[in-house]
């Protein structure tokens, strides 16, 4: 009983911590951390593709507002800066594709946006439409 009362003694006079509790303390700290750098790899890439699928329908909506004024056929063709009308800019950090079509009241849509960051593409059909096709 007196070597137990030495003991606890001395052992509550230490202070510190043992190598064993340093060494599972990082442990535990590095698994935590892998788990929440998977989660924010994985909402990195959801916000990009999100910002694709919002350019998408932005464009959408600009050109229906962009024909609703006009009489004549209209014909954009994405990858030539030039044909694109006054007052849309393209965003830099978005890839954009294919050719929007407006004559004698059909609409014919094939075109495409993708993230530079990612690998996800979007289309826009003739209604308005987001569709992911890869």
């Amino acid at each position: 009983m007196k070597y137990k009362k030495r003991y606890l003694s001395k052992r509550l006079s230490q202070k510190g911590f043992t190598v064993l509790e340093l060494i599972f303390t990082i442990i535990i700290i590095g698994i935590l951390a892998a788990f929440v750098t998977n989660q924010l790899l994985l909402y990195k890439k959801n916000a990009y593709n999100a910002d694709a699928r919002a350019e998408a329908k932005n464009f959408y909506s600009f050109i229906i507002a962009y024909i609703s004024d006009r009489t004549d056929n209209v014909v954009i063709d994405l990858n030539d800066d030039s044909s694109l009308p006054e007052g849309y800019s393209k965003k830099s950090d978005i890839d954009y594709s294919g050719k929007f079509e407006y004559e004698n009241g059909d609409i014919t849509s094939k075109v495409k946006f993708s993230h530079k960051f990612s690998n996800n593409m979007f289309t826009v059909d003739s209604f308005g439409i987001v569709k992911k096709i890869q």
